[in-house]
Parts: structure tokens; sequence; C-alpha cells
């Protein structure tokens, strides 16, 4: 019993470790289908490559309409992660369901009057 309590605690530490060595790693460069002259004919590839850091220090305000299902979850953490990559503040809103508009026009005025640089919905 003390030697399977012992291994357990091992192979607990050692997957916390691992867990905060864990970092996804960069997709980029990516290549990309573009129609640079708007001509669908005229499709060629070109090879996307995020900025490094933002420009200036924007000021972002995000609104969705939950955060109840895996989608919603994973769009607000890689929003929230290459927010701090890019040196950019964001913050977040969730609405608490589809069904709730006056809330999500409520928080709209709210991220408008804070002063955010942009509001992405």
């Amino acid at each position: 019993m003390r030697g399977l309590k012992k291994s357990l605690a091992l192979a607990l530490s050692a997957t916390v470790l691992s867990a905060g060595m864990a970092q996804a790693a960069d997709w980029w460069p990516f290549k990309i289908a573009s129609a640079k002259d708007g001509d669908l004919k005229n499709v060629g590839e070109i090879e996307y490559k995020p900025l490094d850091k933002a420009e200036k220090p924007w000021k972002l305000c995000v609104l969705f309409p939950h955060l109840q299902d895996s989608y919603w979850v994973s769009v607000d953490y890689g929003i929230v992660e290459e927010a701090k990559r890019l040196g950019v503040k964001v913050t977040v809103l969730q609405a608490g369901g589809y069904t709730a508009l006056p809330k999500q026009i409520s928080q709209y005025d709210d991220c408008a009057a804070s002063g955010a640089d942009a509001i992405l919905i």
C-alpha cells in the first residue's frame, strides 16, 4: 500500500510539472490562398505571419453570447492568449445565452463607454 501511494504521488507530481511546461507550438508561418486583386480566378498563395507585438497598446472588448460549451471557451482562450502575446488589453464579456440580447446590447454600450479601441462581437 505504501509503495502504491509513493507511485501515485510521483505520477501526480510528474503530471503537474509537465503541465506547467506545456505550451502551444507556433503555428506560423501559415500558407493561405489570396485573391489580392479581388479576382477569384487569380488566386495565389501567400504566407501569413502574425505581428510579434502590437504597434500600440490597443484596448479590445470582446462580447460572447455565452461560455457554456467548448467552442466558445476555446475561442475565448485563443483571444486571451493572443492578446497577451501581442501586449494588448482585452476585456471579455459573456451575455449568458443566445436569448440574452438585451444584456449583450448593454455590454456593447459598456464597451463603447469604456473607451475600447475595438469591439469584437
